[in-house]
């Protein structure tokens, strides 16, 4: 069985430390900030973090593996994710949010301040990777399922196997 090549598009230069969650969790790392539309898309199996919009339209998006978040990546002008001086990593900026949820397709209002949108987004990746679990459920039982299923009838089909 061949690995599967999985995208994870975190804005931002990367870290070694970053390098290294990426590899043990069999990512590979993709700046979206440099993505152009209109470019090539790489070939892959799937992509999660930022997703470009295009990627998101011709790929499946999977939710993060536990561990990992773009958000927590957050980049400062060098492109580390680091505060100066504090060792922390800088929490994403409402532009930032904005984006996350634009890359998912999450309408918003645009009007909406930081919480708020943090809270939505919060929402968005809790559905997402309980979607992620429930279709790994579904798998291991060997049940077949469309890959655009809806959360619900996930849930229904996993209901009635047990």
């Amino acid at each position: 069985m061949s690995k599967k090549k999985i995208l994870w598009f975190v804005p931002g230069a990367t870290t070694p430390e970053l390098k290294e969650l990426a590899k043990s969790k069999g990512l590979t790392i993709r700046n979206p900030l440099a993505y152009s539309e209109g470019a090539g898309l790489e070939e892959c199996d799937a992509v999660t973090g930022m997703v470009p919009q295009a990627y998101a339209d011709n790929c499946e998006v999977i939710a993060e593996p536990e561990g990992c978040s773009w958000q927590s990546v957050s980049p400062r002008q060098d492109g580390s994710g680091a505060e100066e001086g504090s060792g922390k990593v800088k929490a994403p900026g409402i532009d930032d949010l904005r984006a996350a949820l634009t890359a998912k397709n999450i309408t918003f209002d645009p009007k909406a301040k930081k919480p708020g949108l943090q809270k939505l987004l919060d929402e968005v990746n809790a559905a997402e990777e309980l979607k992620a679990k429930l279709k790994d459920a579904l798998t291991e039982k060997g049940i077949q399922f469309e890959p655009e299923a809806s959360l619900e009838d996930l849930q229904k089909l996993l209901d009635g196997a047990a």
